[in-house]
C-alpha cells in the first residue's frame, strides 16, 4: 500500500523535530571534539615552542664555542702551533686573554699532549682537569659545552677545538677555552617570561638551570624533554593553560542560544521558501552542471528569490574564481613531469627555507649532480634512452633519500639534494653510495648499458656567515661541481 504524500505542515514539523534533535547532538559533540583538539593544540604549540627556545639557547651556547673557532681558524694560532715557540705562544695567550673579559681560561695544546697556557692566567685545578678530560675524550664531540660534573651550576664551560694546518688536513694542535657558567647563566634568563618557564638539564640527568619559578595558582603544561642542538643538555618548559571547564560552559551557552535562534529562523522562514525553492533548486542544479562541465559563461536565471538572485551572483563568481585558481595551479606546479621529483621552483622555495634552518643553528647539506655523458646518450640512443635514464637516476635518489631529504631536478641532466643533519664526515660516503648503485642499475638496462653514463657532484654544508642567500649556497655548490667535472667525472667532490 502506497505511503499517503505528507502535508507541507508535517513535512515543516519533521524537519524542526530533527534539525532540534540534530543540533543537540551536533552540540554535544562538538563540545568533547573542541575540548580535546584544544587540548591537542596547547600541547602540541607548548612542545613547539620548546623546540625554538631550545635553538634559542643553542644559538646562545654556540656564540660561546664561536670563539674558540674563531681562533682555531686564526693563521697566528696555526704558525704558533707549527713552530712551537713557548715563549711566544704565552706572549701571544696573554694578549688574546686579556680582550677575552667573559673567558675564565685560554690555552694551546700540541698533538703530543702538550699544553702551552697564559703567562698572566695560568690554568687553575679545574680548569686543567677539564682540559685532560677533553683530550682524553677526543672522540666524543670535543667542542660541545661540558660543564663541571663537580658543580655544575656554578662550574665552568670547557671547548676544545682542533686547529688544522693552512692546507685544510692535518691537525696541529688544539684550543681549548673555559667560560663560567654563570656567564650562559646571564643568557639564559633571556628567554624567561611570566607565562613560560624552564629548565636545564645535563647528560647525567641533574639539574644545571632553572628559570624563575612559576607562580601558583592557574592551569600549567609540561612538554617533553627537548635536546639542546650542539650541547650535552635537554630542556623542559612549563606554560600557562587555559581553564577549559569556564570556556566549555561559555561555549556551550552561546551554541544553545544559537541553535535556538537558527530553529525559529527555519520555522518562520519555511512555509515561504517550500511553494518556490523546488523550482530555483531546479534551476541551480543546471547551473552546478554547467559549472562541473568547466563552462565560465552560465546560463541564465530567473529566480523568485531575491537571496537566490545574491546567490547567482556568487555562483558567477565563483566560477570565474575556479577557473583562475584552475590556470594558476597549472602554472605553478612543482613536480617534474618526467621524474616525478620536484621541480626547479620547488626546489627554490625549499632551498629558502632550508636556509633559514642553518641560520638557526642547523645542518644544512647541499648537492648539484650533472650525469656524465649525458648528450651521448641522447646523441645515439635517441632521446627516449635519454628520458630513462633520467628516470633511472630518479628512482636512484628515492631509493637511498630518507624521508626529510629534498630531491629535484633543475632541468636537463642536472639535479639537486638537500639533506637535514647529515654529518660532513658522512657526505662523501652517501653520495658515493648514490653513484655506485646508480651504475648498477645501467648495468642492468640494455639500452643505457656501455655509454659510460656516471654522475659528478658537488656537495657543501651550507654555512650562515658565507651563505647568507640561496644564490650564495649555489654558487658554491655548482664551483663544487665544476672541480668534479675538471678532475675526471665520475666523482663526488666536497666544497666545504
Amino acid at each position: 500500500m502506497a505511503r499517503p504524500p505528507l502535508s507541507l505542515r508535517d513535512l515543516t514539523r519533521s524537519q524542526i523535530a530533527i534539525v532540534l534533535l540534530a543540533g543537540i547532538l551536533a552540540l554535544a559533540i562538538n563540545g568533547f571534539f573542541l575540548l580535546r583538539s584544544y587540548e591537542q593544540e596547547e600541547s602540541r604549540i607548548l612542545q613547539s615552542q620548546a623546540v625554538q627556545l631550545a635553538q634559542g639557547i643553542a644559538a646562545t651556547v654556540d656564540s660561546f664555542s664561536m670563539v674558540s673557532r674563531a681562533l682555531a681558524r686564526d693563521p697566528e694560532i696555526q704558525d704558533l702551533l707549527l713552530r712551537k715557540e713557548e715563549y711566544r705562544i704565552k706572549e701571544v695567550l696573554d694578549t688574546r686573554r686579556q680582550h677575552m673579559p667573559r673567558t675564565l681560561s685560554l690555552a694551546l695544546v700540541d698533538t703530543g699532549g702538550r699544553i702551552y697556557e697564559s703567562r698572566d692566567f695560568p690554568l687553575g685545578p679545574i680548569c686543567r682537569q677539564r682540559l685532560h678530560y677533553l683530550i682524553a675524550n677526543l672522540n666524543r664531540a670535543p667542542d660541545l659545552p661540558v660543564n663541571d660534573p663537580a658543580d655544575p651550576t656554578r662550574g665552568q664551560v670547557g671547548t676544545l677545538t682542533p686547529v688544522r694546518a693552512p692546507d685544510g688536513d692535518q691537525i696541529i694542535g688544539y684550543v681549548f677555552i673555559s667560560f663560567r657558567f654563570s656567564s650562559l647563566r646571564e643568557g639564559f634568563e633571556n628567554f624567561s617570561s611570566p607565562d613560560m618557564h624552564f629548565r636545564i638539564r645535563d647528560r647525567r640527568g641533574q639539574i644545571i638551570y632553572i628559570s624563575t619559578p612559576q607562580p601558583p595558582g592557574g592551569t600549567w603544561l609540561q612538554s617533553d624533554w627537548i635536546q639542546i642542538p650542539h650541547t650535552p643538555w635537554a630542556l623542559q618548559t612549563d606554560a600557562r593553560g587555559y581553564e577549559f571547564g569556564k570556556i566549555m560552559l561559555v561555549l556551550a551557552a552561546v551554541n544553545l542560544a544559537v541553535a535556538a535562534l537558527v530553529i525559529l529562523a527555519f520555522a518562520l522562514i519555511q512555509r515561504r521558501l517550500q511553494r518556490v525553492v523546488q523550482a530555483e533548486l531546479g534551476q541551480l542544479h543546471e547551473t552546478l552542471a554547467a559549472i562541473h562541465q568547466g563552462q565560465t559563461t552560465l546560463p541564465d536565471l530567473q529566480p523568485g528569490l531575491a537571496d537566490t538572485a545574491n546567490l547567482w551572483e556568487d555562483i558567477g563568481e565563483l566560477a570565474q574564481d575556479i577557473h583562475q585558481q584552475q590556470k594558476q595551479l597549472e602554472q605553478l606546479s612543482l613536480s617534474d613531469s618526467l621524474t616525478g621529483l620536484a621541480n626547479r621552483r620547488h626546489f627554490e622555495m625549499e632551498l629558502e627555507r632550508t636556509l633559514s634552518l642553518a641560520k638557526r643553528g642547523i645542518h644544512v647539506t647541499l648537492a648539484l649532480i650533472d650525469l656524465d655523458h649525458f648528450k651521448t646518450v641522447n646523441d645515439n640512443a635517441g632521446h627516449l634512452a635519454g628520458d630513462a635514464a633520467l628516470r633511472l637516476f630518479a628512482d636512484t635518489l628515492r631509493q637511498h633519500t630518507r624521508s626529510s631529504d629534498f630531491c629535484a631536478r633543475l632541468g636537463g641532466d642536472e639535479f639537486a639534494v638537500l639533506c637535514i643533519s647529515l654529518p660532513e664526515a658522512q657526505q662523501q660516503e652517501a653520495f658515493s653510495r648514490f653513484a655506485t648503485d646508480f651504475h648498477a642499475r645501467l648495468q642492468t638496462h640494455t639500452a643505457l648499458r656501455g655509454y659510460g653514463l656516471s654522475m659528478s657532484a658537488g656537495v657543501i654544508s651550507i654555512d650562515p656567515m658565507r651563505d647568507q642567500i640561496p644564490a650564495d649556497c649555489l654558487r658554491r655548490a655548482d664551483a663544487a661541481l665544476y672541480a668534479a667535472k675538471t678532475q675526471g667525472r665520475n666523482r663526488v667532490v666536497l666544497g666545504n
